[in-house]
């Protein structure tokens, strides 16, 4: 007795079901079914869903390939980071840091930083200050509350003077 589909079935495997079992379970002496008002041969039909059913179990066969493929290969990035760092400090201490040979091989040049300059310097300072004077080091959202709460706040009460 062939497999039967149940509401746990995915449609690939329902589809695989119908495309081996159609000429079995259509009334003898049936050869063809009308399909939106055009008849169609039920070994067509059956063929049809068969090609289907085959790309569909390619695609489920490839899917898992590349899993186990991702999976294979996230197991050897970090080998591979670690030996490419190795030889990339070793052809940085061969080559030189700023040799152009380094990116023949994917190995970024090594650029020393810059000290800053007497002016940079003031220039960062001036900037600093400017934006802690204009309370620029305060969240965004704590201001936006702050100023809602401000502007929501009955003001208080005026004290009669006392005379």
């Amino acid at each position: 007795m062939a497999p039967t589909a149940t509401k746990k079935s995915s449609f690939p495997a329902n589809l695989k079901l119908m495309a081996g079992n159609l000429v079995e379970v259509v009334p003898p002496g049936t050869i063809s079914i009308t399909i939106d008002g055009t008849p169609q041969k039920v070994t067509a039909i059956e063929a049809g869903l068969q090609v289907t059913s085959d790309l569909s179990d390619k695609v489920i066969a490839d899917t898992e390939a590349l899993r186990e493929a991702r999976a294979a290969l996230k197991a050897a990035l970090p080998e591979a980071r670690k030996l490419f760092l190795q030889v990339a400090t070793y052809l940085r201490l061969t080559l030189g840091p700023t040799s152009a040979s380094l990116a023949k091989v994917g190995v970024s040049a090594h650029h020393p930083k810059a000290k800053p300059t007497t002016q940079t310097r003031s220039e960062a300072d001036a900037k600093r200050k400017a934006t802690i004077a204009a309370g620029g080091r305060k969240a965004v959202k704590v201001k936006a509350v702050q100023a809602a709460a401000e502007a929501t706040a009955p003001a208080p009460a005026a004290v009669p003077a006392a005379k």
